[in-house]
C-alpha cells in the first residue's frame, strides 16, 4: 500500500508581500493596533483605518474586528471595499466568513466565484482530478452538503448575482503597486500540519510581520486563516525570517509588511 506521504506533494506558495512598507506613523504602531482590533478592540480597528485607510490588509484587520464583535455587515463592507481594489484575499476572506457562520447559500455562492478565480489564476491549468486538493472546491463542497435540496435553485441565483457583480472586477488586470520589494537573507516555508495533510484539507494563512531596523522580524501576527493551525505553522516559520536592509527603501525599516502563505496539495 502506497503511503499517503508518497501519493500527494505539499505545495507552499509563499506569495510575495502584500502593502508593503507599513512603516510606524506618530506614535501608533501599527503592529500594535492591529493585534488590539484582532483582540476586538473596535477603537483600535478605527484608528488603524484613520491611519491606513488606504491599505487593503488593514481593512481585512478592520473587518476580522468587526466580526470578532459581531458586527458582520461593516465586517463586509470593509472586506467589499478591499475585493473592489481587486485584493484576493479579501474574497478568501469572504468565502471563510460565510462558511463559519453557517451561511450555506452565500458560502456557495462565494465558494462558486473563488473557484472560478482560482482557475482564472491558474491559467486553466486546474483540471477535475485537481479540485478536490483545492480549499475553495472543499469549502464550496462542504457549504452544498448542508444545502437543502430546496435551496440549490436559490444558491445558484446568488451564484450568478455575485459571480456577474464581482469575477471581471476580481479578474482585471491592474498596475502593480509601487514599493520596494523586500530581498530576504533567510527565509523557511513552513511545514504542513499533519492533520490537515492527512485527511487532504489545503487552504491559506494571510498575517503580519514586523521586521527591526536591522532587518529581523520581532512579531508575527496572523489576521485570517481558513484552518487556525496552518496560522501557527506560518506564524512560527516567519519568526525565523530575515530581510537584507540594502534592499529596502530609506524609512522602510522597521516597518510591517502583509505577507500570505498557500497550503497546497497535489498528486
Amino acid at each position: 500500500m502506497k503511503s499517503f506521504a508518497s501519493s500527494v506533494l505539499l505545495v507552499l506558495s509563499l506569495v510575495s508581500a502584500i502593502g508593503m512598507p507599513l512603516p510606524s506613523i506618530a506614535d501608533d504602531s501599527t503592529f500594535d493596533l492591529a493585534e488590539q482590533a484582532l483582540d476586538g478592540d473596535l477603537e483600535s480597528a478605527a484608528r488603524l483605518l484613520e491611519l491606513r485607510g488606504g491599505s487593503d490588509p488593514m481593512r481585512l484587520v478592520a473587518a476580522v474586528a468587526h466580526r470578532t464583535a459581531r458586527d458582520d455587515a461593516r465586517a463586509l463592507e470593509l472586506i467589499e471595499a478591499a475585493m473592489e481594489n481587486g485584493y484576493l484575499p479579501a474574497l478568501w476572506l469572504r468565502v471563510v466568513h460565510h462558511v463559519e457562520r453557517h451561511e450555506w447559500i452565500d458560502a456557495y455562492a462565494w465558494g462558486r466565484l473563488a473557484m472560478l478565480v482560482r482557475k482564472h489564476e491558474a491559467e486553466d491549468e486546474i483540471d477535475e482530478d485537481a479540485w478536490p486538493m483545492e480549499w475553495t472546491w472543499q469549502f464550496t463542497q462542504q457549504a452544498a452538503r448542508n444545502l437543502r435540496e430546496d435551496q440549490f435553485p436559490q444558491a445558484d441565483r446568488r451564484t450568478e448575482d455575485v459571480v456577474g457583480r464581482w469575477y471581471a472586477d476580481l479578474t482585471a488586470e491592474r498596475a502593480d503597486r509601487e514599493y520596494a520589494s523586500p530581498v530576504f537573507e533567510k527565509r523557511r516555508a513552513p511545514t504542513f500540519p499533519r492533520d490537515e495533510a492527512y485527511a487532504r484539507e489545503t487552504g491559506w494563512s494571510l498575517l503580519l510581520a514586523e521586521f527591526t531596523a536591522d532587518g529581523k522580524a520581532s512579531r508575527v501576527l496572523p489576521i485570517a486563516e481558513t484552518h487556525r493551525a496552518f496560522s501557527e505553522r506560518a506564524e512560527a516559520a516567519l519568526e525565523d525570517w530575515v530581510i537584507d536592509p540594502t534592499s529596502m527603501d530609506e524609512g522602510d525599516l522597521p516597518g510591517s509588511f502583509v505577507q500570505l502563505v498557500e497550503f497546497g496539495l497535489s498528486r
